[in-house]
């Protein structure tokens, strides 16, 4: 049995957004013959200690003060988060102390702890789990700070690094691979597209029934159409819910209710109307989902790929997506209602359920799926290894 480390700077938890769940989700379903650990950083008062996730994954949290102290930085606007990198170089702390217990792979599934990998020892493989491309997905976020050239540089230089240094580099897109080899020089060979995917058994369609069950239980309206968007805090997100406001929402057709569902909420605190019904963070994301009528996407910038879209369809939910809220799912491109921002409100009240894009988000765009994918990199390059 080959022996498996991951290290990521987020917890597993549904409720800090797409990067846990594509973490836990892609080690959750790796073949058996891989024992799997993950070392996740968590904040000083979050919970620390060994558990066993579902699949067989262990997962050890630890608690790093270096990451609580850069939360608070970001928080004040004095610098962007990933400037914890640097402080990961000089303080590896305990998580860092484990990358020489004897694995057969490290991976790093967090840009910030990439500067670890000088410690993993001599021929033992490395890959670099990204998420996006980063340099593109943080350019919202930089121009919040002063200086935002100087940030973007040391990003780019984080990333590249990344990218350079490790065997193998997951991307979630084709786009996001050419991204690597193009601004970097990454050898394309060796940067594998491992796609988003999502929890096929959650997310499913609601009979009428549940329908009606779950709005009573969550407050909403019995009666009218409800449109759904899900997601975090985070720029990207927060543009889409500002043109929900500001674009959509007022021009839609009566008797339409906008549900803006997730941590996402908590930017947009004050926005609330009669028509749009902000949550904030929730516990289970799914309920919202299933008393849903319309998907949302009106994604405009960032990197990666949406895994909203994927659980939308999975829920049986028709999408309205812009273009680019599709990258990365081809297949599926022709089965959504795709359109600028300014034209969702005329799609509304004219979108009907395809049971073909549910039929091929479920079959071929679950995290089973992607783990496959998964798999394939890690036997080439543990065979590598090997020779």
């Amino acid at each position: 049995m080959k022996k498996i480390l991951g290290l990521s700077s987020i917890p597993i938890d549904e409720n800090l957004g797409a990067g846990a769940e594509r973490i836990g989700n892609l080690y959750r379903h790796l073949p058996n013959e891989y024992e799997r650990t993950l070392v996740s950083l968590t904040g000083l008062r979050g919970p620390a200690g060994e558990r066993r996730l579902p699949g067989g994954v262990r997962e050890i949290r630890l608690r790093s003060p270096v990451q609580t102290l850069f939360y608070y930085i970001e928080r004040m606007r004095a610098m962007p988060f990933f400037h914890v990198s640097a402080a990961h170089r000089l303080f590896p702390g305990a998580a860092g102390r484990r990358l020489r217990e004897g694995w057969d792979l490290v991976q790093f599934d967090s840009l910030w702890l990439t500067p670890w990998m000088r410690r993993v020892p001599s021929g033992i493989p490395v890959v670099y789990g990204s998420h996006n491309f980063e340099s593109d997905w943080y350019e919202g976020e930089i121009r919040r700070y002063p200086f935002p050239r100087v940030h973007a540089a040391k990003l780019a230089a984080l990333e590249r690094n990344a990218v350079l240094r490790a065997d193998r580099v997951l991307a979630t897109t084709r786009d996001d691979r050419e991204k690597f080899v193009r601004a970097f020089g990454a050898d394309e060979r060796k940067i594998a597209v491992v796609p988003n995917g999502f929890d096929e058994e959650r997310f499913r369609p609601a009979t009428a029934d549940e329908k009606r069950e779950i709005r009573a239980r969550l407050g909403l309206p019995a009666a009218g159409r409800i449109a759904l968007f899900a997601g975090s805090n985070v720029s990207p997100n927060r543009d889409a819910v500002e043109s929900i406001l500001r674009a959509i929402a007022p021009r839609a057709p009566a008797g339409i209710l906008f549900l803006v569902a997730g941590g996402i909420g908590r930017a947009f605190e004050r926005s609330a109307t009669d028509r749009v019904f902000l949550t904030g963070p929730v516990p289970d994301i799914v309920p919202y989902f299933r008393a849903a009528d319309i998907g949302l996407n009106p994604i405009r910038f960032g990197s990666g790929s949406n895994i909203k879209v994927l659980q939308y369809l999975g829920s049986g939910l028709p999408v309205i997506s812009t273009a680019f809220g599709m990258r990365g799912f081809d297949d599926l491109f022709e089965r959504v209602t795709v359109a600028r921002v300014d034209r969702f409100s005329y799609h509304l009240d004219r979108v009907e359920p395809n049971a073909e894009a549910t039929r091929l988000a479920r079959e071929r765009h679950s995290w089973r799926n992607a783990s496959v994918m998964l798999a394939e990199v890690y036997a080439d390059l543990l065979g590598e290894a090997c020779s």
